[in-house]
């Protein structure tokens, strides 16, 4: 097992305990682990809408890229809004995958799938570009697509035969974290990526929201600049902690 990987698992437990609210809170906590680039060589970023993938691991995405990882991401849906049809979601998609370097990408472009076929899209993708780690929203999520997104992943994880890894992102809803990603220099890019979603931008100002949670992420680990964080789970520690 990779050595970054094999360290991270010591937090399964204690997480574990924090969930079932434990009475000895004290031996629970612990310190995220700060690494360059987490273990694997082939990520699938799974994204509910359009915008969830700059605002949360848009960081660690250019980080793989910029490292020659290979990154597909899978947009679960491309809803339209009050202000915006699909074909003006679409492309700011392609304009955030072009500031982000990316290139190999699977859209929905249907309304949010029901549960299952959340689960059917997300396994098909696992079986065809067959990564290593399988990047979700948070279980934390405070939005109700988001969460659908997160069971429809772990179910497709508990599916697959492989031994793969989950990244849970945050993009809504702060995690507890075990790994946390320095992106300080690709800051600006990942803000280029987010300002690509002009009409996401009319409402909510996410260039601000993740700017600030990137750099507390940083600032609580005692460093400066900005940073990602992540619950980072093999399939086994994920499974038992989401029966």
């Amino acid at each position: 097992m990779n050595p970054i990987a094999l360290e991270l698992r010591y937090v399964f437990q204690r997480i574990s305990n924090r969930i079932s609210l434990t009475t000895r809170p004290e031996q629970n906590t612990w310190t995220p682990k700060w690494v360059e680039l987490p273990p694997g060589e082939r990520f699938l970023v799974v994204a509910p809408h359009p915008d969830d993938e700059a605002i949360g691991p848009g960081g660690i995405i250019l980080k793989l890229r910029q490292a020659g990882r290979s990154v597909r991401i899978l947009f679960i849906s491309v809803p339209g809004t009050a202000t915006s049809g699909k074909e003006v979601r679409k492309q700011e998609l392609l304009s955030s995958l072009k500031a982000m370097r990316v290139d190999d990408y699977k859209v929905n472009e249907e309304e949010f799938p029901i549960k299952d076929e959340v689960t059917a899209i997300i396994s098909r993708e696992i079986a065809e570009f067959d990564p290593d780690v399988v990047l979700l929203p948070s279980y934390l999520e405070n939005n109700s697509e988001h969460l659908q997104t997160f069971y429809g992943g772990l179910e497709s994880i508990r599916r697959h035969p492989k031994e793969l890894m989950a990244m849970l992102y945050e993009v809504w809803t702060p995690l507890l974290p075990n790994m946390v990603v320095d992106i300080t220099p690709l800051i600006d890019q990942k803000a280029e990526a987010v300002g690509a979603y002009v009409s996401q931008l009319q409402d909510l100002n996410f260039i601000a929201a993740f700017k600030g949670l990137n750099q507390f992420r940083a600032t609580i680990c005692g460093r400066k600049g900005f940073a990602e964080a992540f619950l980072f789970l093999n399939r086994t520690d994920l499974l038992k902690l989401f029966p």
